[in-house]
């Protein structure tokens, strides 16, 4: 009997647990990535892309809190229909019934584990990959919709431009500023660059 209802209590853990991991990570991905999109002009293809990269790194945040949420439900729904009583009523301790909530424990924290050691890191190298081999449709699309473009490491570097032509990978009517310690160093200026 007591099989039997592990077996029931594991199973609605499970069906609350992945239908939470799935809400949680399209909610987490798609919010995480709204300042790339924002900021840096990222195509389509690059947001598929950087969606599949980064679903590991999301699933290691979402995990816990799915198992938690599946585990508060659950039980909380055993104690709201006063199964939990009845499981009192026939002789069953309460702390009987906390086995599959465990089990549910352990297998998370394994799988957390494994997406934060072996996974995660190859995902993140191939997104880095990506944005690497796509950085001159990431910079043209910076240019045309803002105007300017700031070097990411330090920001020492701004570089502005009329018009970013992206097919002859050329910039027109382009100004690069060079600034150290916060203030102006250098003005470089150009009709053309390529």
């Amino acid at each position: 009997m007591i099989y039997t209802l592990h077996r029931y209590i594991f199973r609605e853990l499970c069906k609350i647990f992945l239908l939470a991991t799935v809400a949680l990570t399209l909610i987490l991905s798609l919010g995480s990535l709204l300042r790339p999109i924002q900021r840096y002009g990222v195509g389509p293809g690059q947001v598929v892309d950087l969606l599949v990269y980064f679903l590991p790194v999301t699933m290691s945040f979402v995990l816990p809190i799915a198992a938690l949420f599946a585990a508060s439900l659950a039980y909380g729904r055993l104690a709201t229909d006063n199964e939990i009583d009845a499981c009192k009523a026939s002789g069953l301790s309460p702390l009987a019934l906390i086995g599959p909530g465990l089990l549910l424990a352990v297998l998370v924290a394994v799988g957390n584990l494994v997406l934060s050691f072996y996974i995660t890191p190859s995902f993140v190298y191939l997104a880095d990959r990506s944005i690497h081999a796509n950085l001159k449709q990431i910079v043209f699309r910076h240019l045309q919709r803002q105007g300017y473009y700031r070097l990411p490491p330090g920001d020492r570097y701004a570089v502005y431009a009329d018009f970013a032509n992206e097919q002859t990978d050329s910039l027109h009517g382009v100004i690069v500023l060079k600034t150290r310690e916060g203030r102006l160093d250098r003005i470089m200026a150009t009709e053309v660059a390529r």
